[in-house]
């Protein structure tokens, strides 16, 4: 349903021809895209387990973000920083989403894909 919502935001902001410099202290999009991923993974696993509360909730999301960050060997000044930045220019923050949601889908492919060959053997 949210690929839905981001698919007509994505060609409004696709069309504009205004390209957006990035500062050299951003993380670059290539690296934002591998840790956006990683959150949502890590935010679907929190959601899966069910917790009831809401601080419990916050606090393990918080948890899973910081292994992320150490996964990627990045700041969480660093992190908080650069995604205030692609958060304020929507178009590159659509055209990240846009290529996080293929690399999600790619791997959910490949699960898929394992779960159907190991069923088989």
């Amino acid at each position: 349903m949210k690929q839905l919502f981001f698919i007509p935001l994505f060609f409004i902001f696709s069309c504009s021809s205004k390209e957006v410099k990035i500062p050299g202290d951003i993380i670059a999009k290539e690296a934002m895209i591998e840790i956006y991923k990683d959150v949502h993974i890590s935010d679907g696993m929190v959601t899966n387990q069910q917790i009831k509360g809401v601080k419990v909730t916050n606090q393990l999301k918080k948890s899973y973000l910081i292994a992320v960050l150490k996964k990627h060997n990045i700041s969480m000044e660093a992190y908080e920083m650069s995604n205030a930045f692609y958060e304020n220019n929507a178009a590159v923050m659509l055209d990240l989403y846009g290529k996080v949601m293929i690399e999600i889908s790619k791997d959910q492919a490949l699960l898929a894909g394992e779960k159907i060959e190991n069923k088989k053997k």
